[in-house]
């Protein structure tokens, strides 16, 4: 909540857009979920899960989708801007497309550790609610409609 509250001071002296604040925003916290992850299994924490020669850290698996998140989201700053989807109907995309993508990623993760070793019905349903909350966001950021979106499926069928 602090970092949310940072970016919105900050973007009230208009030193920085509120939105790109939010995608910086994403990529810090996706980086930071994966140190975190391996701080825990540094400490010793954790839960171990595998097979019964080979046992592995929930977290060290946690780390390494996380981690492979924040490389893809960096991957994706540079190149979101030229999807004709996301910028629809306009010469030039709009900024929250990282932190959205941040929050569906986030959620996949979480519902993926959930999973295991066994069902953490609390993670799963937070999971499930940040990748909706991701899918939302980035869909809202577009600029999109649904009705445009319904018509223009009722259209080509």
């Amino acid at each position: 909540m602090g970092i949310l509250l940072a970016n919105w001071l900050i973007s009230k002296q208009g030193e920085l857009k509120k939105y790109d604040g939010l995608d910086l925003i994403g990529l810090g916290l996706m980086a930071a979920s994966a140190i975190q992850q391996i701080g825990v299994v540094m400490a010793g924490g954790g839960q171990q899960f595998g097979w019964k020669s080979v046992q592995i850290p929930k977290e060290l698996l946690g780390a390494l989708f996380f981690l492979l998140s924040f490389v893809w989201l960096w991957r994706l700053e540079r190149e979101y801007r030229t999807f004709t989807w996301y910028r629809y109907r306009r010469t030039q995309a709009r900024s929250g497309f990282i932190y959205g993508a941040y929050h569906f990623l986030f959620g996949c993760v979480v519902i993926g550790l959930s999973l295991v070793p066994k069902l953490d019905l609390v993670n799963l349903l937070t999971g499930v609610g940040l990748t909706l909350i991701g899918v939302f966001f980035i869909y809202w950021r577009s600029g999109r409609t649904i009705t445009h979106d319904v018509k223009s499926l009722i259209r080509k069928s």
